[in-house]
């Protein structure tokens, strides 16, 4: 059987969850569902608020806070993914759906979304494996470096070195 909390009149229904010292709460947590079709963690000892919202078509929002993966204590930043041990560690960011030409898979980091405010390290596929590459370029623009399947390297614009540049086995 299922155990139901109702609100009829189309307003929040939760359960709360507390911990207390002589009546006075030291943990106070909600789990809630609203009008809106929302679920809610939220974390009502303080000021705190919403922990976890779950919209209607599934998306997880963190709105206050951040992301530790594979640790126990708070995250360091907003996503502090960690590895333990004598391991290798891979983060995965895949499409395994691509088929078109020219689909890009992206880690944006930097400032902004604008042009120029951040960049972008992307992987742009092509159904012929040696038209495949890797882009490091300021988001927004074609500025920046290409490494195609083969290992060949494309700059934008030109390339200057104060001294020189060591090339292969040789200098430029």
């Amino acid at each position: 059987g299922d155990f139901l909390v109702e609100d009829t009149g189309n307003g929040s229904a939760h359960i709360r969850l507390r911990s207390s010292n002589s009546g006075t709460a030291s943990s106070d947590w909600k789990l809630k569902t609203s009008s809106n079709n929302f679920f809610y963690i939220d974390n009502d000892t303080g000021s705190a608020g919403t922990a976890i919202a779950i919209s209607n078509t599934n998306n997880v929002n963190i709105p206050n806070g951040s992301l530790a993966i594979g640790m126990t204590g708070a995250a360091t930043s907003l996503l502090d993914i960690r590895g333990s041990g004598n391991v290798d560690v891979m983060s995965k960011i895949v499409n395994t759906g691509q088929t078109s030409n020219g689909r890009k898979t992206e880690f944006l980091f930097g400032k902004d979304n604008g042009a120029n405010l951040s960049g972008a390290l992307r992987y742009v596929y092509d159904g012929t494996q040696a038209n495949r590459k890797i882009e490091l370029m300021h988001y927004g623009t074609t500025n920046g470096l290409s490494i195609a399947d083969g290992g060949n390297a494309t700059f934008s614009g030109s390339v200057t070195a104060s001294t020189s540049m060591l090339v292969g086995d040789g200098e430029a």
